[in-house]
């Protein structure tokens, strides 16, 4: 094969992968690069350095993939190679349809899988290309021994993904398909409510896919289950022997966020399903009556980092210390703050329309997914349900008119807390979006 054939080949190799990574996985790249740059550990860089392996893998995978489709049509082959391009053609195809039209499943199924087959299959594929390749055998021995080397820290270095995939997917497949009793014993399978379970007891409540996913297997299970709903207007009592449930409590389910529990006892199961109190339909904004006004402030925020090179940046850290004397409280019951970009101090300022907002907390971060705050010594979270609303405000600090593709709404009925080093109480916040520098002028947020 000629030398410029192979360059050629060897381009379009990296431009189909980068296309895919592009495509499919750009938030996640994003998200792995801000972890090694946030929290620096030897693992993340490790895991990140075992990931950049599998594309370069991947990258050698695809460009034999065309070299061979070349081959077979310099020797006159016509089928075969046509075949394998279409091949390729069509499982773009199909992921693309599945990101479009199925997104919550192509996220929660497709990718994970994708991911797994990734990590599995592509070194264990460049080990047996070694393996029938047609170098030396002292050499082939050499790559080989080095290969498995590589795929077992790859495999080692990546097996908490692997798991959490695999138990996602599993966890999925089972509430669409239903969990069948175990026919040797008269014991009941629980498992999927576990799930739940466990999802509501860390994140304090389940959303309205889980609550439809709930609905759609008990509809199709034997054993005897009640299901008792309750929002502001009514308690409604259900079993899967007289009732239909997906189909007389999929219409009311209008809020997004739901709390979840469920008991066993003499051989029926009950799940309780309420609505958070006083949530808006999903076609309104939660406080969206509340708006900030106020001057330039003047107080000090001393900044600790601010590492970007241009407004075009989506890699970036702003780091802020908050130098405002303690206020005499212990909660955080309340707050309403907005982080606007200040094109002179070249960092993100945060409004206030009272100064008491800023005496609970000690710092705060942003970047280009997300941010937090860290609430100062002895401070609590005491009302964890936020509102958040990214660009809703223009270059003069009022309400923009209409919203524009940068704007970002969402409402959490509960927030992420962390701790640091020192014990204090870390609240982490998402965007929903990756903002490039000049995208993200404003971050209101409301408890």
């Amino acid at each position: 094969m000629k030398k410029s054939i192979k360059i050629i080949s060897a381009i379009i190799s990296v431009a189909i992968v980068i296309a895919i990574c592009v495509i499919f996985f750009k938030p996640y790249i994003y998200l792995s690069l801000a972890t090694v740059i946030y929290v620096p550990s030897l693992n993340n860089v490790l895991t990140m350095l075992s990931e950049i392996i599998l594309v370069i893998s991947l990258i050698y995978v695809i460009y034999k993939y065309i070299l061979h489709i070349l081959e077979l049509f310099k020797n006159k082959k016509k089928l075969k190679p046509v075949l394998m391009i279409l091949l390729m053609i069509l499982l773009v195809a199909i992921l693309t349809i599945l990101k479009k039209i199925a997104s919550t499943f192509f996220a929660n199924i497709m990718l994970p899988l994708i991911y797994i087959i990734g990590v599995i299959v592509i070194p264990l594929i460049i080990i047996g290309m070694i393996i029938v390749g047609k170098a030396e055998t002292k050499r082939k021995i050499i790559l080989t021994i080095a290969a498995i080397i590589v795929t077992l820290g790859i495999y080692i270095l990546n097996y908490n993904y692997l798991y959490t995939g695999a138990s996602e997917i599993v966890q999925i497949v089972d509430l669409f398909i239903g969990i069948k009793e175990n026919e040797n014993t008269s014991e009941y399978n629980l498992i999927y409510l576990q799930n739940y379970k466990q999802k509501m007891d860390e994140k304090g409540y389940i959303d309205k896919f889980d609550v439809e996913n709930i609905l759609n297997i008990v509809d199709h299970r034997t054993d005897k289950i009640i299901v008792q709903y309750e929002d502001e207007e009514e308690t409604i009592k259900l079993n899967n022997t007289d009732n239909q449930m997906k189909e007389e409590l999929e219409p009311k389910l209008e809020a997004n966020y739901y709390k979840f529990d469920y008991e066993h006892k003499d051989n029926e199961t009950t799940i309780y399903i309420e609505r958070y109190k006083n949530e808006i339909s999903q076609n309104q904004e939660r406080n969206e009556e509340i708006t900030l006004t106020g001057a330039r402030p003047n107080y000090k925020i001393n900044n600790i980092k601010a590492n970007y090179e241009t407004l075009e940046d989506t890699n970036y850290i702003f780091e802020n210390d908050v130098n405002v004397e303690e206020g005499r409280e212990t909660t955080l019951d309340s707050l309403r703050i907005l982080f606007v970009f200040d094109d002179e101090r070249n960092n993100y300022i945060p409004y206030v329309e009272n100064i008491g907002e800023l005496r609970k907390i000690k710092s705060y971060k942003i970047y280009s997914t997300g941010m937090s705050i860290t609430l100062k010594d002895g401070i609590t979270l005491n009302k964890e349900d936020y509102t958040i609303r990214v660009n809703r405000y223009d270059d003069n600090i009022d309400v923009k008119e209409d919203k524009d593709a940068n704007y970002y709404y969402k409402y959490e009925p509960v927030a992420t807390q962390l701790k640091d080093s020192d014990g204090n109480i870390v609240i982490e916040f998402e965007f929903g979006n990756t903002y490039s520098l000049k995208d993200l002028k404003n971050i209101e947020i409301i408890f």
